[in-house]
């Protein structure tokens, strides 16, 4: 079993110093684990990259994962793309949210509309999610029944600004779903 590096950190930018001095240490960044404990809440970051060989295709992911409260709260957005395109033709709908430009662009499922247009209010978190491609970010059950956060991207980012971006944006989601726990 793999052992996890644990970052703790105040601030992002306290984490990011460490995470950058880890990126600039192994330049062949391929195989990166580490759990991020910001004000007591736990992120898992985890970058898979596998270039294959012979003829083996290689593989490319990045993901970010939280266990987040019990919640019934479920959504999942997805950038559009042409097989959506054409299951709309089919009756497939997702939901509006009422921002324009991230509408034309994302694909929002949700068991809850007026949830999901309350997480994404916050413009700087829609501007990460309606330009990015390959990715799923999701509120569901993992596994072992526990609601998680995540958001699972199929390239393997290694550049340390881009990936600072997201960890921001997806930490912002997550302080926000435990506001909304305690209301």
């Amino acid at each position: 079993m793999q052992q996890n590096k644990l970052i703790k950190g105040e601030s992002v930018s306290e984490i990011w110093q460490q995470i950058k001095a880890d990126f600039t240490a192994d330049e062949a960044l391929t195989d990166y684990h580490v759990v991020i404990n910001q004000d007591g809440k736990d992120i898992q970051l985890d970058i898979n990259i596998d270039y294959g060989g012979g003829f083996e295709g290689g593989y490319e992911l990045t993901t970010l994962t939280s266990i987040i409260h019990d919640t019934p709260f479920r959504f999942a957005i997805h950038p559009q793309n042409f097989l959506y395109e054409i299951g709309k033709l089919f009756g497939i709908q997702d939901v509006t949210i009422g921002y324009p430009d991230f509408d034309k662009k994302v694909v929002v499922k949700t068991n809850d509309e007026e949830e999901v247009k309350a997480l994404f209010a916050d413009k700087s978190i829609r501007e990460t999610y309606q330009d990015m491609d390959d990715y799923v970010l999701s509120v569901t059950e993992n596994e072992y029944n526990q609601v998680i956060l995540e958001l699972e991207i199929q390239r393997g980012i290694t550049d340390a600004a881009e990936l600072q971006q997201l960890y921001t944006s997806f930490y912002k989601m997550l302080d926000l779903l435990d506001a909304h726990a305690l209301v």
